[in-house]
């Protein structure tokens, strides 16, 4: 029989495992923070972007239109010194050059009107006069110069053309007779339409929208998209508040007023036309594939992130029916140490599973004698007692004994819940016999 010594159950820390679920747990949280945190940056990098790139196309439509309207105005004042110098040739040169590229698709109509407002000529109708005569002279275009209020080329608002019938940008300069008295006004006409498809061609999204308007009372001149709903109308637009505080540029993510779109504005004044080109950009169109790219890292990390939630999960599911197992061999340990106090004589614990080996106390050693290796246990269930007694050990044996029966035998009995005997003896001050020697 080999004999071992009664070996305390090994206690599992549970407290290590919860500490690796929550070092998990944190570590989760840093990660979420810093992907969220990244996501973040990427959100304000791509407007950053988007912002210079849109503050540099109202930079360049406003050197364009400043272009336009730096040759209109060479071109109309060349035009004023040869009319005040009462030079019809040159004055017929230059009405046909304004007629002519680069002229002919910017410039509508290019018109002459007298001190009292009369249009005198007009390019729609060069060779005949109009049947009914035309007066400009409520318009605020022609007003301005009777009154003397403008030095200069003047631009006007957009007004509905009563005799082109369109909407157009009114270009105006004062006319002088050769004794320097007022002669009238020369007006020429820029169609919106020409601008706005001018601006439209810039930017590629739908909703993404170019306008110009004058800086000093901020109406519109041009729209890119549904200029309709702006020309001729007093109204609060878009960027107000934000241009009035910076008034020669600037940029800002805001609501349109007009068509209730966020968009993403920069704008450009030019100082010398008192003109201010405003660029704006749909804020979902541009945002929507990062958006959609940040979506779909968040769905993929949220799905990592609960099968690891899981795996925790079970994790401290087994650890706590580890630590339930070792409280319960914790607790056999403790009861089978007390039943081995309880008894010095000796206790024999046989195992079913390994029928070769017992546990004891020296003193069932020194009673018992050594240990041979191969000797056979005491008898136990499934192994009957085929040792004849002695006679002494007969004459000793108690009533109702059968040898090699569970039951029958008062000094042997299972233990609850593990399927091994105990062999118990009794001290040696009675005499009792000790089983098994």
């Amino acid at each position: 029989m080999h004999a071992a010594p009664l070996l305390r159950p090994r206690r599992y820390n549970a407290g290590k495992t919860f500490l690796g679920l929550g070092v998990a747990l944190v570590l989760i949280v840093l990660y979420w923070a810093n992907l969220l945190s990244s996501q973040q940056l990427q959100r304000q990098e791509l407007q950053a972007q988007t912002r210079l790139r849109i503050t540099q196309v109202a930079h360049v439509l406003a050197n364009q239109t400043e272009t336009l309207f730096s040759i209109i105005d060479y071109a109309t004042d060349n035009f004023a010194k040869a009319y005040g110098a009462n030079n019809q040739e040159a004055v017929q040169r230059l009405l046909a050059s304004l007629t002519e590229p680069p002229f002919k698709q910017a410039v509508a109509q290019l018109a002459i009107a007298d001190a009292q407002g009369k249009i005198i000529y007009s390019s729609l109708t060069p060779q005949k006069p109009s049947a009914s005569a035309v007066f400009i002279t409520d318009r605020q275009h022609f007003a301005v110069h009777a009154q003397g209020q403008v030095q200069g080329l003047y631009v006007g608002q957009p007004v509905l053309g009563r005799v082109s019938q369109q909407w157009t940008i009114q270009l105006s300069r004062a006319l002088h007779k050769p004794d320097g008295s007022f002669a009238g006004v020369l007006v020429v006409s820029i169609p919106t339409s020409y601008l706005s498809s001018q601006f439209h061609n810039i930017l590629g999204q739908p909703n993404d929208v170019v306008s110009l308007r004058r800086a000093s009372d901020g109406s519109f001149l041009a729209r890119s998209a549904n200029p309709e709903l702006v020309l001729g109308k007093q109204q609060q637009v878009e960027a107000d508040k934000f241009i009035a505080a910076q008034p020669a540029m600037g940029s800002a993510d805001l609501v349109s007023s007009i068509d209730h779109i966020q968009r993403i504005y920069a704008w450009h004044t030019t100082a010398r036309f008192d003109l201010r080109v405003i660029a704006g950009v749909d804020r979902q169109a541009v945002m929507a594939p990062l958006e959609a790219n940040i979506h779909k890292n968040q769905v993929l990390s949220g799905l990592a992130t609960v099968l690891a939630l899981l795996g925790m999960l079970l994790l401290a599911y087994f650890s706590v029916q580890r630590q339930r197992s070792e409280r319960a061999l914790n607790l056999a340990h403790k009861q089978l140490t007390a039943l081995v106090e309880r008894f010095p004589a000796g206790v024999v614990l046989e195992s079913p599973n390994h029928p070769q080996t017992a546990h004891h106390q020296p003193y069932l050693g020194a009673i018992a004698g050594p240990a041979q290796h191969g000797a056979a246990l005491p008898p136990g269930p499934g192994r009957p007692d085929t040792r004849e007694p002695s006679p002494r050990a007969a004459a000793h044996q108690p009533p109702g004994r059968i040898p090699g029966r569970p039951g029958s035998d008062p000094g042997r009995w299972p233990c609850a819940g593990s399927g091994a005997v105990f062999a118990a003896g009794q001290p040696a001050a009675r005499g009792a016999p000790v089983p098994g020697a």
